[in-house]
Formats: structure tokens, C-alpha cells, sequence
């Protein structure tokens, strides 16, 4: 049997709301007979604010809130105290601790979980970004949504880059050099013309330091007696792919036997996100 039909919570917030609307709910799975209508009271900012919230709220209830700007606590505070209902602060009790504990004042800045909902999120759609556009793929999604575009000949360290730039919230597609097929190298260099202004890094490699690489890649694969790792079709790949990189005044960025944290930074840094 319930114990009422008619009581509500009242949650009031200056975020969201929603940190307070998860502590109640969990907390009432525990009286399975207590039933409970919530409204909730999202952006609470200043005293009016509150003032006008209490004109609508009702007997029977509780009033919970998470704020944490000193003059609306105490805003509420009094209202409720005027209407003869209980409020709870499920925040202070913590902050208290925490304060007392490690000897440090809380920010007190609202909405701080919500604004890491939202980098949580951005960083999501941009990997999924970043992984459909992995080595030349989706080409025609470039133009209106890549934050960076990485162009590099094979082996230049392309998707791992990307994909640490994708973590740190960044749509990045890479674009790999074809050299070896006429037709294709033709098609590349009209789609670079659509490129041309975009926020475009140029991947650059020691050519004696990238035969090994490519070496121990065809090993692994099987591949034998294949020009992918001649020394001297490298060294043209990468003239090929630095005459490109200064016809359209692209940044360059030499990958040679740096991190990938240590050359994502160097990219972001000439591009000016940071």
C-alpha cells in the first residue's frame, strides 16, 4: 500500500538538476510504499528566482537542492522555513568533509559535472569522427566537419595521431599520399584543391628511420621484394609529398622518434588550438 499519492519533491538546481534527481530516486527504490511526484527547477540563479519558484511549490512535499552559491542557499533557507517544509542540501554535507579533511575551499562553480557530461560527449563524436575517416575514408565529409586534417605518406604515424587528437576532442581525418597509381594521384590533387584552407598538417619522416618501419611492417605481412621499403622510392614519396605540403603553404611536422603526445601538441600548438 502506498503512503501517499499526493507528495512531491521539489529539486532545485543551478545546473542541470539532475545530480540531485539520481540521489532521490535511488534513495526512494529503498521505500518501495513512499510514492512521490518530482518537479524539478533547473538554472536557479538569483533570489527572484527562488522567490518565484515558491509560489508554485505545495504542501505535502520536500525540497532538495544542489546550489552552491552561499546568498540562494540561504535564499532557500528561509523560504523554506517560511512554508514550514524541510529542504535539504545534499551537496554541503560533503563539501564539509572534503574542506575539513584536505584543508581546501571547494570553487563552488555550478554545473561543473554537466560542462564534463558535454567534454564527455564531444570527445565521443569525435572519435566516432575519426574513426570513419581513417586513412582516406568518408573524403567528402572533410570540408564542413574535420577539425584537422593530417596528410602523410605511409608509415608517418597518421591514425595513432588521430586518434589522440580525437580523445582530446578533435574530428581529425587523415589522408594517406598515393603516389604509385596515376589515376588516383591525379584525383588526390584536385580533391586537395577543396582542401587547400582548411587546418591541414603535413606528416614528415626521416627516410632511413621510415624504411625500417616499413621493413618490419612487410615482414610481418609477408611482403617480399616490394618497393614499399626501397630506400630510394621513399626518399620520392616524401620529395612527392613535401612539394605538395608547400604548394598550398601547409605546416610540416617530422614525425622521426618523437611521441605521439609529443607530436599531437606540436600540431595543435602551429594550428593555434592551443
Amino acid at each position: 500500500m502506498k503512503v501517499s499519492e499526493n507528495l512531491t519533491l521539489y529539486i532545485i538546481s543551478d545546473a542541470t538538476g539532475e545530480t540531485a534527481q539520481k540521489v532521490a530516486l535511488a534513495t526512494l527504490t529503498q521505500f518501495p510504499d513512499i510514492s512521490m511526484k518530482i518537479k524539478r527547477f533547473p538554472y536557479v540563479l538569483t533570489e527572484n528566482e527562488v522567490e518565484e519558484i515558491f509560489l508554485e511549490i505545495k504542501k505535502p512535499g520536500l525540497i532538495i537542492y544542489t546550489m552552491v552559491k552561499e546568498n540562494i542557499k540561504q535564499k532557500i533557507v528561509e523560504k523554506s522555513k517560511e512554508a514550514s517544509m524541510i529542504s535539504i542540501d545534499i551537496l554541503e554535507p560533503i563539501m564539509n568533509i572534503l574542506t575539513r579533511l584536505f584543508k581546501i575551499q571547494p570553487n563552488r562553480e555550478s554545473g561543473i559535472m554537466h560542462k564534463l557530461d558535454e567534454n564527455y560527449y564531444k570527445m565521443v563524436e569525435a572519435v566516432e569522427f575519426t574513426v570513419n575517416h581513417d586513412d582516406g575514408a568518408g573524403f567528402d565529409d572533410y570540408i564542413n566537419n574535420a577539425d584537422i586534417i593530417l596528410i602523410g605518406v605511409s608509415r608517418t604515424s597518421k591514425t595513432p595521431l588521430s586518434i589522440y587528437l580525437a580523445y582530446q576532442g578533435y574530428k581529425v581525418a587523415n589522408i594517406p599520399f598515393i603516389t604509385s597509381d596515376k589515376t588516383i594521384r591525379e584525383q588526390q590533387l584536385k580533391s586537395f584543391e577543396k582542401l587547400k584552407d582548411m587546418s591541414i598538417v603535413g606528416l614528415t619522416v626521416d627516410p632511413v628511420l621510415l624504411q625500417k618501419i616499413r621493413e618490419e611492417r612487410a615482414a610481418r605481412i609477408g611482403l617480399k621484394e616490394s618497393s614499399y621499403y626501397d630506400l630510394q622510392e621513399i626518399r620520392k614519396e616524401l620529395i612527392y609529398a613535401n612539394n605538395i605540403y608547400f604548394k598550398y603553404n601547409w605546416p610540416i611536422v617530422n614525425v622521426s622518434r618523437k611521441a605521439v603526445e609529443e607530436v599531437a601538441t606540436e600540431i595543435l600548438k602551429i594550428l593555434r588550438f592551443i
